[in-house]
């Protein structure tokens, strides 16, 4: 359950980082 938790906050952080970087752009 922990890892699924970690999981699921490092995809989150990777999509926020992807859509700065779009906004970036």
């Amino acid at each position: 359950m922990g890892e699924d938790v970690l999981s699921v906050f490092e995809h989150a952080i990777k999509v926020l980082y992807y859509k700065d970087d779009l906004v970036d752009s």
